[in-house]
């Protein structure tokens, strides 16, 4: 493990404390679930720079944060459940006090949202699904860790360059977590049928997006918001249970059901199948039964 920087404000006289920063890079030999314990309460940015993350949260599946994602988090004292495989890790933390975010809030109603669903005892994310660093973001983040100012000089830097990445943070937070309206909900609804009856083409999040004139970002969060999932896991679903049925209802050769589900390779097919309902594409047709 190693600690690149870690920055904590000294508050003036009278000051409310803003926070602190760290920037933590990992190197794992082996896989493995790594238990973590905050030692008190964390409320602030995690900043994932490095490879993705698992991590428990009562859910049935680990969720994921990517390289390249950040959320604001507030985690509870107590016991976390990190699933990092072997590699190279680079997290940017940065921790606020909430008395000092409660002096901005006025001007990020998202904010006064999160601070209001602190309760002590459950973890929060700000955004249901993790927003994408912005390139401001990481210039901001780069001249953080780049800084070579000493005395107070560098903490003038810092705190103004603290200021400036809680901002941008929350100024994507603010659009990412606003909610569909109605007339984008029905968008949203609608694509449902137009995605069950296109399974044989690529349906990536942007081509989907622009399908319904959204922006990429509104759009993932209104559609898991309607429907409860991701767009990636939802179009997956259909896939595969649209294979299914025309395996245990039509002769169909194998390769042409991997064809008409949107896969070139009937091995990825095969594979991907495997994984979601436990046996072959193969195996399902012999036994001619139902996925349950």
């Amino acid at each position: 493990m190693k600690t690149a920087m870690y920055y904590d404000f000294q508050p003036e006289l009278g000051e409310i404390p803003k926070g602190r920063m760290l920037h933590l890079q990992l190197l794992l030999t082996k896989n493995g679930n790594v238990p973590y314990v905050p030692p008190t309460e964390f409320l602030g940015l995690v900043l994932n720079l490095g490879a993705k993350v698992q991590y428990a949260n009562g859910a049935d599946h680990a969720p994921v944060l990517r390289k390249g994602h950040y959320n604001m988090v507030y985690a509870p004292e107590g016991s976390a459940d990190l699933k990092l495989k072997k590699g190279k890790y680079d997290f940017f933390f940065v921790e606020f006090n909430a008395a000092y975010l409660k002096t901005i809030f006025k001007h990020f109603p998202v904010l006064d949202e999160f601070l209001a669903k602190i309760n002590g005892k459950i973890p929060v994310f700000m955004c249901e699904t993790h927003p994408h660093i912005t390139p401001s973001m990481f210039d901001c983040i780069h001249h953080i860790i780049g800084c070579d100012f000493q005395g107070p000089l560098r903490d003038q830097y810092l705190s103004t360059k603290f200021a400036q990445l809680m901002l941008l943070s929350l100024d994507v937070c603010k659009n990412f977590a606003a909610g569909p309206n109605d007339e984008e909900r029905l968008r949203i609804l609608m694509l449902k049928e137009f995605i069950q009856q296109n399974l044989r083409f690529q349906l990536d999040v942007d081509f989907l997006a622009d399908k319904i004139r959204m922006n990429r970002r509104k759009f993932e969060n209104g559609f898991k918001q309607v429907h409860g999932t991701t767009v990636y896991d939802f179009v997956l679903s259909e896939k595969m249970r649209k294979a299914a049925d025309l395996l245990v209802t039509t002769d169909m050769p194998i390769r042409d059901i991997a064809t008409a589900v949107g896969y070139k390779s009937p091995s990825n097919f095969s594979k991907v199948f495997k994984k979601k309902f436990g046996h072959s594409p193969g195996e399902l047709r012999r036994r001619r039964g139902k996925i349950t």
